[in-house]
């Protein structure tokens, strides 16, 4: 059937039929209904952790639901079901608004959620090697401990890549390596 809208009305094109049919018309007089969600409150999430929200929801007229969701104002245009993952980054901080508005095509509403984004706090590595240990900073080392694979127990590359946060110190005679 073909159909138009104009001025508030539709409009509908009805074929010629040989047989009786009937149209059935129905007003989309009620607003959907959020009936659950998750999370159940604001929340707080450490970034670069992903955090999943849903949202389950009805239309008392049974129309069908149409979902959108947004981040601080900004819609993602690529996320239309009922459930959202919150993507941070491990350099994120600060507090963020997530919006789903649920909409039948007339009315719509919206659930808000506010997430404490806590940056990400990298940990601090001790690397003591005066308990023979098996991993090693030093390639010679760890062709001693492993000549057959030394490169399975050599830690130099985090060594190479930390080097402007790295200490070295002697304790009680015996190398110790620390990254920070």
């Amino acid at each position: 059937m073909a159909t138009s809208y104009e001025n508030d009305y539709v409009n509908l094109q009805i074929p010629k039929l040989e047989a009786y049919g009937i149209v059935s018309l129905q007003e989309n007089s009620s607003a959907p209904q959020i009936i659950s969600y998750t999370p159940q409150s604001d929340t707080t999430t450490i970034g670069g952790e992903p955090l999943l929200f849903t949202v389950e929801a009805i239309d008392p007229d049974k129309n069908p639901l149409y979902f959108k969701w947004s981040i601080n104002g900004i819609l993602d245009s690529s996320a239309t079901d009922t459930a959202f993952t919150l993507r941070t980054t491990r350099a994120d901080s600060g507090i963020d608004t997530v919006r789903v508005d649920v909409s039948d095509g007339r009315h719509t509403i919206s659930k808000y959620w506010y997430i404490t984004v806590k940056g990400y706090i990298f940990p601090k590595i001790l690397f003591d090697e005066s308990h023979d240990e098996r991993n090693t900073l030093s390639w010679e080392r760890a062709l001693e401990v492993w000549p057959e694979h030394p490169e399975w127990v050599y830690y130099g590359i985090l060594q190479q890549n930390w080097k402007a946060n790295t200490m070295s110190q002697d304790l009680l005679g015996q190398k110790l390596q620390i990254l920070c």
